[in-house]
């Protein structure tokens, strides 16, 4: 096991735009202030959600859920890394 403790904290806070991809917009934000790896948390309301779910082994989507219909996020907390140049994903 590896372990380590930093110092280093940087805080960005925001409101998304009405209608904007969320992954899009969290890469944007990552891309702008030159962020490799984020802690993502967030709260509010959705119009449209995709919910999916990673296989690890296989390291590809392996299901997918869609809806349609105004909903509550009561918790979104995942992370956001970045691969060489381009980012890999949010998980939650």
């Amino acid at each position: 096991m590896s372990v380590f403790e930093t110092t280093a904290k940087r805080v960005l806070m925001g409101r998304l735009d009405h209608g904007a991809a969320l992954p899009d917009a969290l890469y944007d934000v990552a891309r702008k202030h030159d962020l490799a790896i984020a802690e993502v948390r967030a709260l509010g309301a959705v119009r449209e959600l995709e919910v999916t779910e990673w296989d690890p082994e296989k390291k590809t989507i392996a299901n997918r859920c869609a809806a349609r219909g105004l909903a509550e996020v009561l918790m979104l907390y995942g992370n956001l890394s970045r691969k060489t140049a381009t980012y890999s994903g949010i998980s939650t």
